[in-house]
């Protein structure tokens, strides 16, 4: 009884082995380095770990277990985020659209400013989590409360209204998110 597990499990070790080796050869055999990198083992390994990834993606996608961007996001979701005490993050929702508050804790010196991020990825590869620790360094660094907005299904097309007359930032109140110092940000295909 204990044989045919053991032997499983060393084709399963086997396999597993197999791929990350296939990974490396992949990379070292297809991919050039510049000569002007200043850490070229450390890209090469992080490039070796997302050609394992992609590789496992192909895998899984071809067995029908699950798609490539689906295993990128459970792999990407999975990963914790420390909180930052610098900073309040708020939770809310405009219709069913999803949106974090990002609000520096300290008083910001001069006026308030705003800005309303729209992440990219399309909804494939795009999510709050997956922009948290963007969108918490940008508020922090450049001291504005920033909206992160999760779908771009709330505007079809290109953005081209001034952020002060979007209708998800009157919901806020003036004293939490300036609607008047407000710019749109992101790296969303539809932002100006």
């Amino acid at each position: 009884m204990v044989v045919p597990w053991l032997v499983l499990l060393a084709a399963l070790c086997t396999f597993l082995l197999g791929v990350f080796v296939w990974a490396v050869f992949e990379h070292f055999l297809a991919t050039g380095v510049p000569s002007t990198l200043q850490h070229p083992a450390k890209f090469r390994f992080l490039h070796c770990v997302f050609l394992y990834m992609v590789t496992w993606g192909n895998i899984l996608e071809k067995f029908g277990i699950c798609s490539m961007p689906r295993l990128i996001q459970f792999l990407h979701n999975s990963v914790r985020i420390k909180k930052d005490p610098g900073l309040v993050v708020t939770n809310l929702r405009f219709g069913t659209a999803p949106v974090r508050l990002f609000q520096p804790k300290a008083a910001s010196p001069g006026p308030p400013r705003g800005i309303i991020f729209f992440h990219g990825g399309e909804a494939v590869l795009g999510s709050l989590d997956m922009y948290r620790a963007l969108c918490a360094f940008l508020s922090q660094e450049t001291d504005p409360v920033l909206l992160s907005i999760e779908e771009d299904s709330i505007f079809p097309g290109s953005i081209n209204v001034p952020p002060s007359r979007l209708s998800l930032v009157s919901e806020i109140p003036p004293s939490e998110f300036p609607p008047d110092s407000t710019s749109l940000k992101g790296d969303n295909k539809n932002i100006p």
